[in-house]
C-alpha cells in the first residue's frame, strides 16, 4: 500500500476520533502519524502498526497488552493515552496506540546535533530512564527496546516511550513473522545477549539496552554495531564492548566500570536494578579498579562533594542543561514602594500563578520553589536575573512587577518576559484601593494575557479559587512563609486563622489538613481533608488533584496516590507538594508492600532542589540515609537540620538517630539528656525514628523507656513502655516485654492487657486450652468506656481514642476464631460494622477479615483464608499504622504471607515476609521470625546469596536473645548455614 493511499484510508478509518494530519516517520514496526485528538482538542502522535505485520497479529493480545502498558504513570515515561484498530480497507485492518506529542527532541537527534554529550548530562539523563525502567520492572513490564530513538528530551528530561510495544507485538503473534522477514523484536545494536537468543528476558536485559545508550552518549557511537538478520536468527551473542576509556579519555573510571558490568553477557553478572547501575556511575571504584593516578583524583573529586553538599547536587547538574519549556510561566516576587500590609510583595506569587496556571495552556512554576530559591534578594532582581530563575525552573516565560501603596490605594504594574531573549513581550496594570486587591488581580491577570495573546481571555476570579477576605488571605500568605520554614504549628496556626476569617477558604482548609499531617495531629488533619473536599469546587483543578490524591493515600489506595501524584508530576515537574506527597508515599506505604523506603529517596532529593532548606525532606532523607549506613551524608544531613531549627523540636529526632547510629555512648547518653526535656510528642517520635530506622533496637528501647519515665503522664508512660514490649520483643526476650508490659499496665491496665493479649497470639506456638479460656475471660471483662481524648498528645499515644470497644471485639473474635467458628464470625460481624470515626476506621473492613480468616486457618480451610484476606486488603492513613499494632495490620500481615505460602506462591509469600521493617515499631516484633521464613522461601528457590541476607538479618535482630529463644535462634542459624553452602 502506497503511503499516500495509506494516509488516505487511515484518515477515513479514524474521521470520528482523531484528524490525522501526515506522517511523521516510520521504523520497522509500525508508522507515525501527526494527528488531532478530537475529543481532547489535543495533538497526539499516533503509531499504526504496519500493514504487511498487522495481518499476522492477533488484535484483541496485542489491544490486551497495550492495556497493561497503558497503566504506567510515571513522569520519565510517556503515557499511552488510546488503543485500537482501523479498518484499511479489502478486509484488513491495524492496531494503533496514540501518545502525547512532544515539543522536544529524541536523544537520536540530540546526538545527530550536537555529537556526545558532557558526562554529568548524560549520567543524568541515563539516570531518568532507570528511574523510568524501575517503575515499570516492578510492575512486571520489560521495555524491550530501549535506544536513542525511544528516548525523548523535553525541559532537560529523558521521557521513554513505547513501553510494552515490543511485548504487545511478540504476544499478538507477530514476532514470527518480523523474523521471517529478517527483523528482530528490538533493535539488535543495543539487545541483550538473552534477548538476541529469543530466551525469557527480565529489567536486566534493559540495563544492558542503557548501557548500550549510555556509551553512545559519551562517545558518540554505540559499542556494538548491529549484527546481520543472519546472526540474529542464528544467535550471534559473542560482542565484546570496546573499552570506554579509551574513545572517550577523562571520562570517570566509576563509569567505566559500570558500563563494563552493565554489559555483562550473563544478566546475573550485571546490576540487579536499573538505578543500581546509575548509582554506580557516581560511586568509588574499588581500589584494586582504579590505576594509582585515578585514585588521588577520585578521592578529591568525593572531598569536593562533600565541601560542596551531595544532597542538591544531582538535581543541580541536571537542571543546568534544561530547556525552558514554552508552556510554563514564572511569577517571581514584586517589587514593593509604600506600606506592603498584606505582604503582596511575596504574595503576588502564590495569587497570579494560582490565577494564570491553566490559562493559554500555561503551567505555573510552584510558588514554593520560586519563593525558596530566591529568599530575601527576590524584589531586587532584573530581567536577567528572573530569566535566570526561570530557566532554573524550566520556565519559557516569566512575571516581574511592581506594587506601589500609597494612602489606602494601590496600583499593580507586571511585565511577561519571553525567557529566551529576556524581553517584555506584555505589559499591563491595575488599580484601585486596598480593599480591591482581588479585583485588581484578576485585572491585571486578563489585561497581562489578554495584551500578549491579541484576544479576550476569561479566567476563574482570583476570590473563587482563594478568599474573599483580606485577612485571611493574610494569614495564609503567612501559614504558607513558615510551612517553607519547618515551622509547621506556626503554619498549622497561621492556616487556622485563615479558615476562621473565611470558613469558605478551601485551600486554606486543605494546607490546614497537611501540616497537621506532619504534626501528627489527626483531628486536624481530619478536619481540614474533609472541609477542603466538601468546598473542593472552590479549589483549582490543580489543587483538586493534590487533595484527591492525598485522600486516596490516607484511605488506604496508596498505589491509586502515588499513580496520581506522578500523574501530577507529569504535567507539573516543579510542583513541590507533590514531590512531598509522592515521598511520603513510598516512604510510608513502600514498605507495607514490601518496598525499601530508599525508593523514596529521588522525591525527597528532588524537593531538596527546589527548597533546600525544607525540614520535612530532610528529615526524611535522614531516615533514608541511616538506613543506607552512609553516615557521612547522615552527619551532614543532621548538620543542617540543626542549622535551620537550632532550638526545635524535630531536630530532635535527627540528633537521637544520627546518635543511636553512629554507635557512640557518649553521643547516645547525651541526647538521651536533652529527650528529657522534650515533650511528649516529641519524645514518641524520636522512639519511632530510631526503632525503624536507626538499626539500634536496645537504643530505640532507651528512648521508648525515657518516654516512659514516671515523671512523664499516664499516657506517655503506656505508651512508652508499650512499645519497649514490642521492641523487646523483636529483640527476642519475652521476658523483658513482660516486665515493661507490666509497667505499662501499672499507668493504664485495659491498654497493657490488649497489647499484651495481641502479642501473646502472634507468639509462635498454640495456645492451651485453659490458657485461652483464661485470655478470653481477660478480655471479655475489659473496661472500654472511652476517657478523654488524647489526640492533643500526638498520635503515638492518642492511636487507640475511640477504640477501645472494637479492640475488644478483634480480640476476643481472634480468640474464638480457635475454638469457636460461629462466636469469631459474630465477633468480626461486630467489627466490621463498627463506626469509630477518624482514620482507624478505614481499617475496620481489614481487622474483620483478620478474624474470619484466623477462623479458617484453623478450621484446615487454608485458601479460603487467603481469599478473604485477599479480597478484603485495604489499608488506611499510615500514621495510624506507625503508632498501633492493631493497626498496623500485623496479624493479617503474617496470616497472609503463611497462606501465600502453603498455596505454593512461595515468592509472593517471600515478598509479604519482607514486608515488616522499616515502618512501624510494633510490626518490628514480628520481623525477625518473618526473616526466617523469607530465607526458607527463598533457599527453596535456589536464591542462596537473598536467602542468606535474610537469615542474617533475623540473626541480627536476635544477638542479645533469650534462651527459650533458642529454638528460633537455632533455626535462623541452620538456614544461614545451608544458604552459606554449609551443612
Amino acid at each position: 500500500m502506497i503511503p499516500t493511499e495509506l494516509l488516505t484510508r487511515v484518515q477515513a478509518g479514524l474521521a470520528g476520533s482523531y484528524r490525522v494530519e501526515r506522517e511523521l516517520g516510520s521504523g520497522g514496526m509500525a508508522i507515525v502519524f501527526l494527528a488531532w485528538d478530537l475529543k481532547h482538542d489535543r495533538p497526539v502522535a499516533l503509531k499504526l502498526l504496519r500493514p504487511e505485520l498487522a495481518a499476522g497479529v492477533g488484535i484483541e493480545r496485542f489491544l490486551r497488552e497495550i492495556q497493561i502498558a497503558a497503566r504506567l504513570v510515571h513522569p520519565n515515561i510517556l503515557p499511552l493515552l488510546d488503543s485500537g484498530t482501523v479498518e484499511l480497507g479489502g478486509g484488513l485492518s491495524a492496531p494503533y496506540y496514540c501518545m502525547p506529542r512532544l515539543e522536544g527532541e529524541t536523544l537520536r537527534e540530540r546526538l545527530a546535533r550536537t555529537g556526545p554529550l558532557g558526562e554529568d548530562e548524560a549520567v543524568a539523563l541515563v539516570r531518568d530512564v532507570a528511574d523510568a525502567l524501575d517503575y515499570a520492572h516492578g510492575r512486571g513490564l520489560v521495555h524491550r527496546d530501549i535506544k536513542p530513538e525511544n528516548i525523548f528530551l523535553e525541559r532537560g528530561h529523558a521521557i521513554v516511550s513505547d513501553f510494552g510495544i515490543a511485548k504487545a507485538i511478540s504476544a499478538g503473534g507477530a514476532g514470527q513473522t518480523l523474523t521471517e522477514q529478517g527483523f528482530a523484536i528490538g533493535t539488535p545494536a543495543y539487545m541483550s545477549p538473552e534477548q538476541i537468543l529469543g530466551a525469557e528476558v527480565d529489567g536486566r536485559s534493559d540495563q544492558y539496552s542503557l548501557a548500550c545508550v549510555l556509551f553512545e552518549l559519551v562517545t558518540g557511537s554505540s559499542p556494538f554495531s548491529a549484527p546481520s538478520p543472519q546472526q540474529v536468527i542464528a544467535g550471534h551473542t559473542s560482542r565484546q564492548p570496546p573499552d570506554l576509556s579509551r574513545l572517550r579519555p577523562g571520562v570517570a573510571p566509576s563509569v567505566t566500570h559500570a558500563v563494563q558490568r552493565a554489559l555483562a553477557k550473563e544478566p546475573a553478572t550485571r546490576f540487579p536494578t536499573a538505578s543500581a547501575f546509575v548509582e554506580a556511575l557516581v560511586a568509588p571504584v574499588p581500589a584494586r579498579q582504579r590505576l594509582a593516578v585515578r585514585r588521588s583524583l577520585v578521592v578529591l573529586a568525593a572531598a569536593l562533594l562533600v565541601v560542596l553538599g551531595v544532597t542538591g547536587a544531582w538535581f543541580a547538574r541536571r537542571r543546568a542543561s534544561a530547556a525552558p519549556a514554552a508552556t510554563t510561566l514564572a511569577v517571581l516576587p514584586f517589587k514593593v514602594s509604600g506600606n506592603d500590609s498584606l505582604g503582596l510583595g511575596s504574595g503576588m506569587v502564590n495569587l497570579l500563578s494560582t490565577k494564570l496556571d491553566g490559562a493559554a495552556a500555561l503551567h505555573t512554576v510552584d510558588p514554593r520553589a520560586i519563593l525558596s530559591h530566591v529568599g530575601a534578594g527576590a524584589a531586587g532582581l532584573d530581567a536577567e536575573g528572573a530569566r535566570a530563575v526561570a530557566a532554573r525552573f524550566g520556565a519559557g516565560y516569566f512575571v516581574l512587577g511592581e506594587i506601589v501603596a500609597v494612602a489606602g490605594n494601590v496600583r499593580l504594574d507586571a511585565a511577561l518576559y519571553d525567557g529566551r531573549r529576556a524581553e517584555a513581550v506584555a505589559r499591563a496594570s491595575a488599580e484601585g484601593p486596598a480593599a480591591r486587591v482581588f479585583e485588581m488581580v484578576d485585572e491585571l491577570a486578563t489585561r497581562l494575557l489578554t495584551a500578549w495573546g491579541g484576544g479576550s481571555v476569561r479566567l476563574p476570579a482570583i476570590a473563587a479559587i482563594t478568599t474573599h477576605s483580606l485577612p485571611a488571605l493574610k494569614a495564609y500568605l503567612e501559614g504558607e512563609a513558615a510551612f517553607r520554614e519547618g515551622r509547621h504549628q506556626a503554619a498549622a496556626d497561621a492556616f487556622r486563622a485563615a479558615v476562621t476569617a473565611d470558613s469558605l477558604f478551601a485551600l486554606a482548609w486543605y494546607r490546614l489538613s497537611v501540616a497537621g499531617e506532619w504534626l501528627t495531629r489527626v483531628d486536624l488533619a481530619r478536619e481540614g481533608a474533609e472541609r477542603a473536599a466538601a468546598l473542593s469546587e472552590r479549589l483549582s483543578e490543580h489543587d483538586r488533584l493534590l487533595l484527591e490524591a492525598l485522600r486516596r493515600s490516607r484511605n488506604g489506595r496508596p498505589e491509586e496516590g502515588e499513580a496520581l501524584y506522578r500523574s501530577i508530576l507529569a504535567t507539573y515537574p516543579n510542583d513541590v507538594e507533590a514531590w512531598i506527597q509522592l515521598g511520603e508515599v513510598l516512604f510510608h506505604f513502600g514498605p507495607t508492600a514490601g518496598r525499601p523506603v530508599t525508593e523514596s529517596a529521588p522525591a525527597w532529593r528532588r524537593v531538596l532542589f527546589f527548597e533546600p532548606d525544607n525540614v520535612s525532606a530532610l528529615l526524611h532523607l535522614v531516615r533514608v540515609v541511616s538506613v543506607q549506613g552512609d553516615t557521612r551524608e547522615l552527619d551532614s544531613l543532621v548538620t543542617v537540620l540543626t542549622r535551620l531549627q537550632p532550638e526545635g523540636d524535630r531536630r530532635l529526632e535527627a540528633l537521637a538517630l544520627r546518635a543511636m547510629r553512629s554507635g557512640d555512648s557518649a553521643a547516645q547518653a547525651a541526647v538521651l539528656a536533652q529527650l528529657q526535656g522534650a515533650s511528649d510528642v516529641t519524645l514518641s517520635l524520636a522512639a519511632y525514628v530510631v526503632a525503624c530506622w536507626g538499626e539500634n533496637l536496645p537504643g530505640a528501647v532507651r528512648v521508648a523507656q525515657t518516654l516512659g519515665a514516671p515523671a512523664r503522664s499516664r499516657p506517655a508512660q503506656t505508651a512508652g513502655h508499650l512499645m519497649a514490649a514490642w521492641l523487646e520483643t523483636a529483640r527476642g526476650r519475652p521476658g523483658a516485654a513482660r516486665a515493661e508490659l507490666a509497667a505499662a499496665a501499672a499507668a493504664d491496665p485495659r491498654a497493657a492487657l490488649e497489647s499484651g493479649t495481641l502479642l501473646r497470639l502472634l507468639a509462635p506456638g498454640e495456645l492451651t486450652a485453659a490458657e485461652l479460656a483464661a485470655a478470653e475471660r481477660a478480655v471479655a471483662a475489659l473496661d472500654t468506656a472511652q476517657g478523654p481524648s488524647l489526640a492533643p498528645s500526638g498520635l503515638f499515644i492518642a492511636a487507640h481514642d475511640g477504640a477501645h470497644g472494637v479492640l475488644q471485639d478483634y480480640l476476643l473474635g481472634l480468640l474464638a476464631a480457635r475454638h469457636d467458628p460461629a462466636a469469631a464470625a459474630r465477633y468480626a460481624a461486630a467489627v466490621a460494622r463498627a463506626g469509630i470515626g477518624g482514620p482507624a476506621q478505614g481499617f475496620m473492613p481489614l481487622l474483620a477479615a483478620g478474624i474470619r480468616a484466623e477462623a479458617d486457618w484453623h478450621a484446615g480451610r487454608r485458601p479460603a483464608a487467603l481469599e478473604t484476606l485477599e479480597r478484603e486488603w485495604t489499608l488506611g492513613w499510615y500514621e495510624p499504622m506507625a503508632a498501633s499494632p492493631f493497626f498496623a495490620v500485623v496479624h493479617e500481615r503474617l496470616l497472609r504471607s503463611e497462606a501465600l505460602a502453603a498455596a505454593g506462591r512461595n515468592e509472593e509469600a517471600a515478598k509479604w515476609f519482607g514486608s515488616f521493617e522499616q515502618f512501624s515499631p510494633f510490626s518490628l516484633a514480628l520481623a525477625p521470625y518473618a526473616l526466617v521464613r523469607r530465607g526458607e522461601l527463598l533457599l527453596a528457590a535456589g536464591q542462596a546469596p537473598a536467602a542468606a541476607a535474610a537469615f542474617e538479618r533475623a540473626l541480627w535482630y536476635w544477638s542479645d536473645a533469650e534462651p527459650v529463644m533458642a529454638p528460633l535462634v537455632e533455626r535462623a542459624r541452620a538456614g544461614l548455614a545451608r544458604a552459606r553452602g554449609g551443612t
